[in-house]
């Protein structure tokens, strides 16, 4: 078992070193380390990493992936100087490569605070000169920032087993010379100085309702939450930081659009028929960037489904799709900052920020549970009816309109979860997203089967090697034997959801 440590700040205002030589007076003290250097901390713009406690930091040549609540090391690499890994995939093989990837997927790692750093490492000796307490004094200014000039100074003891005694005298006479108690390291207090919030963004649809509001006053809640999440990746579309800020763009505007057709009679109908429209057009207007991304992520997957010698053969093909991707990029970056988006966004938040209307639609103030419980029973109702009805001979069709079905049902549990015990939607939630999956496969390699053959037809025999068809043919069939496994497993996923306890559920608190 490793001995506590225990942290101390110092004041600003005051020397540190002045601080340490009072307390450490009755103590000899030798200088193990003495280094100035740069530190920046690095996440994910969704924090995947603070959400495990977790902190990557580039110190000198060094990344080290530690945990915020003791502070040790879980991996580390040395990086030559002048390369700057984005993705978790341009990290050296190695435990720092491999974490990353479990915990941040194909998210970019980006610089969130940089600080330049003083570190001091002393040896605190006994009378016989024994080691008794590593103290470490840092002095650290974060940089860019209106408190640039503010150092932030701190002091962190670690006993030596047996001696827990030297290191509590030590922490009682820092206490005395200034020092004041805490547990925040340089990560949290660059966070602070930085003004970022660590843990404000999150994909994941958090609402909170209250029983008691009516259905105007939860539609627009619902609707404001999901519009501030779409403006929130706007600037990570443009800049192309990664393919995250896309895929939330596009499922804020699904849901959006998901809200305004399933959360009826409650807002005036006019104005959303306007809006429907426009959230439809951002919709289409993001539809092939995204197929372009998902492709393009599965590229090194496509190439491990043929024999070595062929996989070369698909360089035209993803060649083909990254330049087209290029344009895709440009033309939806220039529209986000064109007139007809910018007026979208600016009427739809006057809209939702604005009185209340005169002449209330019906269910205006109807209990928002009471139309929860409503809405909800019925789209199960009708999950439960198409997917009853899917047979080994049912035409792929119907399977695409229960993967819409069970999207909608998705959304309106997650609109209203709050206002239901938590426990049991996650249980329902849980076993549908499952079929959703499944569902979900299943159209990804449909799409993903029908880009292939686009680009077959398209593609000139004259100037295309055989080989190139050979391995697009090949590819196409990898896929579709694919999804014909993926359909094989569908009965047994939406019985596993249409089981009895979760249909008692259902009935129990939308019924």
């Amino acid at each position: 078992m490793k001995t506590k440590r225990c942290t101390l700040r110092l004041p600003a205002s005051v020397d540190p070193r002045r601080i340490w030589e009072r307390a450490a007076g009755s103590h000899t003290c030798e200088p193990m380390d003495d280094r100035v250097g740069v530190q920046t901390f690095f996440d994910t713009f969704d924090w995947r990493l603070f959400n495990k406690n977790l902190v990557l930091l580039h110190d000198q040549d060094r990344y080290l992936l530690y945990r915020l609540p003791d502070r040790e090391t879980v991996a580390s690499v040395s990086v030559p100087c002048g390369t700057e890994p984005v993705y978790s995939t341009d990290f050296p093989e190695g435990s720092l490569k491999e974490a990353l990837q479990a915990h941040v997927s194909v998210r970019a790692l980006l610089p969130l605070a940089r600080a330049t750093t003083r570190r001091q490492t002393v040896r605190v000796l006994n009378r016989n000169e024994k080691t008794v307490v590593i103290a470490k004094l840092e002095q650290a200014r974060v940089a860019d920032t209106p408190r640039n000039g503010q150092p932030i100074n701190t002091v962190s003891l670690r006993p030596v087993r047996g001696y827990e005694k030297h290191s509590r005298r030590l922490d009682r006479s820092l206490r005395d010379a200034g020092a004041e108690p805490g547990t925040e390291d340089l990560y949290h207090a660059a966070m602070r100085a930085t003004g970022r919030n660590p843990g404000d963004y999150t994909s994941k649809l958090v609402i909170v309702l209250e029983p008691n509001l009516n259905g105007a006053e939860a539609a627009r809640r619902i609707l404001g939450h999901l519009f501030r999440k779409i403006r929130r990746n706007e600037a990570g579309i443009k800049e192309d930081v990664d393919t995250e800020f896309l895929h939330d763009f596009r499922v804020g505007v699904r849901r959006t659009r998901s809200a305004l057709s399933q959360i009826k009679s409650v807002l005036p109908e006019v104005p959303l028929g306007r809006f429907r429209k426009d959230f439809s057009y951002l919709g289409k207007l993001t539809n092939r960037l995204r197929d372009l991304d998902v492709t393009l992520l599965k590229e090194d997957a496509y190439r491990s489904l043929l024999p070595g010698y062929l996989r070369p053969r698909l360089d035209p093909l993803f060649e083909s799709l990254r330049a087209e991707r290029t344009g895709e990029h440009r033309r939806l970056a220039a529209a986000l900052d064109g007139d007809r988006y910018q007026k979208i966004a600016a009427d739809w938040t006057a809209f939702l920020e604005g009185p209340p209307d005169a002449d209330s639609p019906d269910n205006a103030e109807a209990p928002a549970i009471a139309l929860a419980q409503r809405f909800i029973g019925k789209r199960y109702g009708r999950v439960i009816e198409l997917g009853a009805g899917i047979e080994t001979s049912t035409p792929d069709a119907e399977l695409h309109r229960l993967r819409i079905e069970c999207k909608k049902l998705r959304y309106l549990l997650e609109f209203f979860t709050s206002l239901f015990p938590s426990g049991e939607i996650r249980l329902i939630v849980e076993h549908l997203k499952n079929l959703q999956d499944n569902l979900g496969d299943f159209n990804d390699l449909s799409v993903q089967q029908e880009d292939l053959k686009s680009y077959l037809e398209v593609s000139s025999p004259a100037r295309t090697h055989p080989e190139t068809f050979a391995a697009i043919g090949g590819l196409i069939g990898c896929l579709y034997r694919e999804q014909q496994n993926v359909r094989a497993a569908f009965s047994k996923t939406f019985t596993e959801f249409n089981r009895a306890e979760i249909a008692a559920t259902f009935r129990r608190l939308f019924a």
